[in-house]
């Protein structure tokens, strides 16, 4: 077992998913999966993974819209770059089905888990070390990018995080807090 699930980045993350406020815990789904894209297997807590995995099977339908949203996408990153729980992301995938989430008035759609899973098993996915750190307007430091910076981001901004800086989007953009 690797050190991921005990990494100040994971700890936060799963932090966040046990939150009531929908974005904050969209973010926490959204930034273990951008560690599961870029750090190396060896160094994730796969336990962790597993649980989390049963976690999206039990509760993805009783979620909030948008973490249903990035359940599903911590789901197809298990399945694409974690090999040793690839099989297991499949069936989760499979039990998931279609996951249904209110985009509004646009084109977007959610990619349904079990198609992202084998596309990407078919293209040897490779694991994305780089990370984009800047200064937003605002003067708050963020990452950019489908990220695993949240342990970055605790190195080089030790203030911490409020949950009301948390941004969500397609890209998962995390911020700082302070102004």
């Amino acid at each position: 077992m690797g050190d991921g699930g005990k990494s100040g980045g994971a700890r936060l993350a799963v932090r966040w998913m046990g939150s009531p406020i929908e974005h904050v815990t969209a973010a926490g789904w959204c930034s273990y999966s951008g560690l599961l894209a870029t750090k190396p297997d060896e160094q994730l807590d796969l336990a962790e993974i597993e649980r989390l995995l049963s976690v999206v099977v039990k509760g993805i339908g009783a979620a909030q819209n948008r973490e249903r949203y990035t359940m599903n996408g911590f789901v197809i990153a298990a399945g694409s770059y974690v090999e040793p729980v690839r099989e297991r992301a499949k069936g989760v995938a499979r039990a998931i089905g279609e996951v249904k989430v209110n985009m509004g008035e646009t084109a977007c759609k959610v990619p349904l888990a079990s198609a992202a899973i084998e596309k990407a098993s078919g293209s040897a996915k490779r694991k994305r070390y780089g990370v984009e750190l800047f200064l937003s307007g605002r003067g708050d430091l963020r990452a950019r990018g489908y990220l695993a910076a949240i342990g970055v981001l605790e190195r080089e901004h030790p203030a911490g995080y409020s949950s009301g800086s948390v941004l969500t989007s397609s890209s998962c953009w995390i911020s700082s807090g302070e102004s």
